[in-house]
This record gives structure tokens, sequence and C-alpha cells, in this order.
């Protein structure tokens, strides 16, 4: 016997309603990507002086230093030497291989490393 839409247990009960429309579609997708967005970090005190100590490190030796940010609810990385740091504005100046300026809050920052 063939199963119809009244036959119990069976999926065809609701195989006419298996639709989503464009704007459902949409909304859902964007929600989605809403969600894998990450909060803006915080750096405590002692997280502030190792980056201080990093990039004294890197200054003298005139190495390249990978900054990662926050921006957008991602997370960037970005690869420069520190051109200039404006404390008031709070906001590093970063000059990367193509003579490229990049500027970096201090309150995105979340990590950063000296490349050997």
């Amino acid at each position: 016997m063939r199963p119809n839409k009244l036959t119990p247990n069976s999926n065809l009960r609701w195989s006419s309603s298996r639709m989503i429309l464009p704007e459902h579609r949409k909304q859902h997708l964007k929600h989605r990507i809403e969600q894998e967005k990450m909060a803006p970090p915080s750096l405590d005190e002692q997280a502030w002086e190792a980056v201080g100590w990093k990039i004294e490190q890197a200054a003298l030796s005139d190495q390249i230093i990978a900054w990662t940010y926050w921006e957008s609810g991602c997370h960037h990385t970005v690869y420069g030497r520190l051109k200039t740091i404006n404390q008031q504005g709070e906001v590093f100046h970063i000059a990367d291989d193509s003579g490229e300026v990049i500027v970096i809050h201090f309150d995105c920052l979340v990590d950063l490393s000296v490349q050997e």
C-alpha cells in the first residue's frame, strides 16, 4: 500500500510545507553570521605590560610584529612595524611591507607577537 498524507508516522503529512521564502533564508543567514561574531576584547593591566614589552623588544631589534586586532566581530592579523603611537587618540600606526599605514585602536588590540 502506498503511503499518503493521512498515513500515521509518515513524513508526507508535512511535505507541502517544506519551503523557505527568500526573506526567511536571508534573515536566517544574517542571524547565523551574527551568532558567529566575537565580542570585543578587553586586555587587563598585565596583558598591556606584555604588549609594551613586546613592542619595545621589536623596536630595538627592528623586527616585524604580527598584530591581531578585533574589527566588526572578527579577528584580523596584519604584519608590520610600529610607526608611531598616538597616546591621545589611543591608536597604533603600523607600516606594512607595501608602505601602507594601518591604524589600530588600543581597545581593539587582541594580541601581538614578534616575528623572528
